[in-house]
């Protein structure tokens, strides 16, 4: 499936900027023995989930102040939380009856709404912007995957780009644009869906498979890419078209997760079998960074503030979230 291949390769640079100014914190839920943080807003409110020690996941908020919520649509028997908006609303999926997945919206105050695409079997939401539209993907009565985005009063629209046999979407912009990847021909592609339905698909010189994670207000898409030689490269791709690749030296993996409405991106890299954090400056300047005493590092969301979330594994191979303060 084509969410699985996005899911799994993002869990895996120039010039730096020291990182020692930064200042960590641990996230973990009472209960936690695994967390996991995915998306950060300018606020500072910090959206993921956990398993506890009976093994089921639920879905968490952390406040700016440290305070943690946990939560789970009605029914669920498993809750992923995937992004939070600037007014602190998020979207995500919850596993119910039949282990079928569904998508949900948790507001700012607590009450969710759920939903599923028309002929969906299988739903994932990704991405809620700051208007309170959501976009992710389904699998369809059909056999195939589909994009959808859901407006704010509840309709929703499936999309898949000319030629796709299977759709993801990844990152939605405050105008609506959408940011994915999509199969065609063979391969993965990246895809950016107007406002107006119109698709621009794009691939980094040289990639054999391009996936596309993030899409900030100016149009600007980051996310990896596959080369000839099975390694894997971070980019950058200007709103005009324009598509910038980077790796930090030495590095033999590397995956831009988020980027901010500054054009700071957020991501990981490998470097001798380790993960490593890092911060991408619009222009081009990278701090890498560990959580402290980690064995690896991973980050996944970056807010205008650049602070950072994302999760870590201690050296008993436990992950816990954590948030990074510029």
């Amino acid at each position: 499936m084509l969410k699985r291949f996005v899911v799994a390769a993002l869990c895996i640079l120039g010039s730096h900027l020291s990182a020692n100014a930064a200042t960590f914190a641990t996230i973990d839920p009472s209960g936690s023995i695994q967390t996991f943080a995915f998306s950060i807003n300018d606020a500072g409110s910090i959206a993921g989930d956990y398993r506890e020690r009976n093994n089921l996941q639920h879905g968490f908020v952390r406040a700016a102040d440290g305070t943690i919520t946990t939560f789970d649509p009605p029914g669920s028997n498993e809750t992923g939380a995937a992004s939070i908006n600037g007014t602190g609303a998020i979207a995500g999926y919850y596993y119910g009856g039949g282990n079928v997945s569904h998508g949900y919206e948790r507001a700012a105050d607590g009450t969710i709404s759920t939903f599923d695409p028309p002929g969906s079997t299988d739903t994932f939401p990704a991405y809620i912007n700051s208007k309170g539209w959501i976009t992710g993907s389904f699998d369809g009565s059909d056999g195939n995957e589909h994009g959808f985005v859901r407006a704010p009063n509840g309709m929703i629209r499936t999309f898949d780009p000319p030629g796709s046999t299977a759709t993801s979407a990844a990152s939605m912009n405050r105008a609506g644009a959408i940011a994915g990847v999509y199969s065609g021909s063979g391969a993965f592609h990246g895809y950016v869906r107007a406002v107006d339905g119109t698709y621009t698909t794009f691939d980094p010189p040289g990639s054999i498979d391009t996936s596309a994670a993030s899409i900030d207000g100016a149009g600007a898409i980051t996310g990896y890419y596959e080369d000839g030689n099975y390694q894997i490269h971070a980019y950058v791709r200007a709103a005009d078209g324009s598509i910038t690749t980077f790796d930090p030296p030495r590095s033999t993996y590397t995956n831009a997760r988020d980027v901010n409405a500054r054009g700071a991106i957020a991501g990981d890299f490998s470097r001798k079998g380790r993960e490593r954090g890092f911060v991408r400056a619009a222009g081009g300047k990278i701090a890498v960074f560990d959580f402290p005493a980690a064995y690896a590092t991973y980050a996944f969301g970056i807010n205008g503030k650049r602070s950072v979330a994302g999760y870590y594994e201690d050296v008993n191979g436990i992950f816990h979230g954590y948030v990074r303060i510029p």
